[in-house]
């Protein structure tokens, strides 16, 4: 693996006489990039809004295909401990921004910590 190390992917695919195309389409490339973990975790994720929340609009749908894997982790497992919807709330922007600035401590809590869809 040292003679890797330092190495620019088109360095990496002339030594195996592959063209860079060749090596971006591959399993391998996905595996080591994540790729193909981040695709399923946005389908994943996706399917559990659209189960608890309806459909989602087109904004939405690529906000969450665009989140890193982590997030995407992260929101998939608190959509799932979420038990009644109370954790998933489909609002209007304008409905949004009432509740987080109002002075109640609930709503003051969940917008420090809320992932809002409707954002790049």
């Amino acid at each position: 693996m040292s003679r890797f190390s330092g190495r620019t992917i088109p360095e990496i695919c002339a030594m195996g006489r592959i063209t860079v195309d060749d090596f971006t389409s591959s399993v391998a490339y996905r595996e080591i990039f994540g790729l193909g973990r981040q695709a399923e975790a946005a389908a994943l994720t996706l399917r559990q809004l659209q189960r608890r929340c309806g459909t989602l609009s087109s904004a939405q749908q690529s906000r969450i295909q665009g989140l890193p894997l982590g997030d995407l982790e992260a929101l998939a497992d608190a959509l799932l401990s979420a038990h009644l919807g109370d954790d998933v709330l489909p609002l209007t922007h304008e409905r949004w921004h009432e509740l987080r600035s109002s002075e109640n401590p609930y709503w003051r809590a969940i917008g420090a910590d809320a992932l809002r869809l409707d954002q790049p």
